[in-house]
């Protein structure tokens, strides 16, 4: 701060002008040039950055007091043995991971990335062979400080959307309740996602920028395509008969009864349907073609797929809205597919094993 002189301790320079300084005030009288003030100013910077160093000591003690606790908690968590963790913080390896966690959190102080390097330090101490997990682990280490938590849930959203289904999902009601629970949480930041977030997860090697995108549509429809059936009734089954017998009789064990006398399919998507057709070779082609037709003719097409599901949710509609922000054209790394997993984990308790994705 630069006042007029006004107390006892000002300098004399040679040009007659006076210059103090008292408790972080630099007080002149008449002209200065810019280098005779160096010393005093230098004076002044060196007293505040020793104030504000002792305040980063305090605070760096503090955030480095809340990791030890969560890398415990999250080791804790897996039942890992003291053995484990004494063998792997042996490793040198092991020890430049730790103090590259630490010194991540220390800097930003951000609840979300304590959570996400804890679970990163918890699975690297029970990875602590030369694997390509551990390789990951190390690098999503090193990158998770220098992500904001908006970039977070952009590899969350894709990682659960694109390589995630939840198993028993069949009705409309039960998808609805999935993508609220376990999807919607991380759409809560869309209004502040652009370009610049999709480019900075492509410079730390996150994800890359494809030339193709996929439809959120024809992603759901493919993985839920049970919560898209029309029910029908059993009788349109018997309408037509095959060498003798109707649909209903040739494969009754595709099908579950919804209801007196309504019917839907037993599987989950259109691929396990064709699938299980396929492993069938009692049952003629004309057979297989017929119950193919069935089974697309009562389900909601693929084009139509998320707007039906709007039409009945329509909460749902930041997470198309996120999706066509530019989620819909990137591929994850396996360093993104790493921390869009534990970031999953963190926020709606669906855990991932790591080792089906990266091995």
């Amino acid at each position: 701060m630069v006042k007029s002189m006004s107390n006892k301790s000002d300098i004399s320079t040679n040009n007659g002008t006076a210059v103090g300084v008292n408790n972080g005030e630099i007080n002149i009288q008449n002209g200065l040039t810019l280098e005779g003030l160096r010393p005093y100013i230098e004076e002044v910077v060196c007293s505040e950055i020793e104030k504000y160093k002792n305040k980063a000591l305090e605070t760096a003690r503090l955030r480095d007091g809340e990791f030890v606790v969560s890398v415990f908690d999250k080791l804790n968590k897996l039942e890992t043995k003291i053995e484990k963790v004494q063998e792997a913080l042996s490793s040198p390896s092991m020890q430049f991971d730790l103090l590259e966690a630490e010194r991540g959190y220390i800097k930003t102080g951000s609840q979300s990335l304590l959570n996400i390097l804890g679970e990163l330090i918890a699975e690297r101490v029970n990875c602590n062979e030369a694997t390509i997990k551990q390789i990951v682990l190390s690098e999503a280490i090193k990158t998770a400080p220098i992500l904001l938590d908006k970039q977070l849930d952009i590899l969350a959203l894709r990682f659960i959307i694109s390589r995630t289904s939840l198993p028993g999902t069949r009705t409309l009601k039960q998808l609805i309740s999935f993508l609220k629970e376990d999807v919607l949480p991380f759409c809560s930041r869309v209004n502040k996602i652009d370009r610049v977030d999709f480019e900075h997860l492509d410079y730390t090697r996150c994800s890359i920028k494809s030339v193709m995108s996929t439809s959120l549509y024809t992603i759901l429809w493919h993985n839920y395509t049970s919560a898209f059936y029309v029910p029908f009734s059993s009788d349109l089954l018997k309408m037509e008969l095959i060498n003798g017998k109707n649909l209903y009789e040739w494969y009754p064990e595709v099908f579950i009864n919804d209801g007196i006398n309504t019917l839907t399919f037993r599987k989950n998507n259109y691929s396990e349907f064709s699938n299980q057709l396929n492993e069938r070779k009692d049952i003629p082609e004309s057979v297989k073609n017929k119950m193919i037709t069935f089974y697309k003719t009562h389900c909601i097409e693929e084009k139509k797929a998320f707007d039906y599901l709007l039409k009945n949710a329509p909460e749902l509609e930041p997470i198309n809205e996120m999706w066509d922000k530019g989620v819909s054209s990137i591929v994850l790394s396996s360093i993104g597919l790493a921390i869009g997993a534990i970031h999953i984990k963190n926020n709606v308790n669906s855990y991932i094993d790591l080792d089906i994705w990266i091995h």
